[in-house]
């Protein structure tokens, strides 16, 4: 698997991103964020999910209307989940902002760690704590595994 995904964004776009599109602080975790594309769409920015589901999930981060209607209500924004269609930027922003509403050390009482964000992400709010979010947790781990080896040989 190469760094580059369908949407011609490499990792290096979350290690070095462009100011007009992230914010700085926003490269905390972009290993742990190509992961979750990965797992989620296989990269893929026009991926639908969960058709099966009145919320459907949109995008490369596969986000559904709830979590877009957290992050509007806590932003002030009017987005769609479907919004995210096409969009990759927008779908690692509004991670980011979900991450920043719930996966907080405040609200968990301790140091977060990628296993809570991706157990949040999957889980919503409270996933960090449920007992089925663990075999997303564990799955994703094994990614972010494979994305650091990619990583360390092209490197050199």
């Amino acid at each position: 698997m190469d760094l580059i995904g369908p949407a011609d964004i490499s990792l290096q776009y979350f290690i070095d991103p462009p100011q007009t599109t992230m914010q700085e602080e926003e490269n905390k975790f972009p290993i742990l964020v190509e992961a979750l594309m990965r797992k989620e769409s296989d990269c893929d920015v026009n991926a639908i999910g969960d058709k099966h589901l009145a919320n459907k999930a949109y995008g490369c981060m596969q986000i559904r209307q709830p979590a877009v209607d957290d992050i509007n209500r806590r932003f002030g924004t009017t987005y769609k989940a479907e919004d995210t269609l096409g969009n990759k930027a927008l779908s690692v922003w509004m991670f980011y902002r979900y991450m920043e509403i719930y996966a907080t050390e405040s609200r968990i009482g301790r140091p977060v760690t990628d296993e809570d964000r991706s157990r949040i992400w999957n889980g919503g709010p409270n996933g960090y704590k449920r007992r089925q979010t663990v075999a997303y947790w564990r799955d994703l781990h094994n990614r972010i595994l494979e994305v650091r080896e990619e990583l360390k040989r092209n490197q050199g």
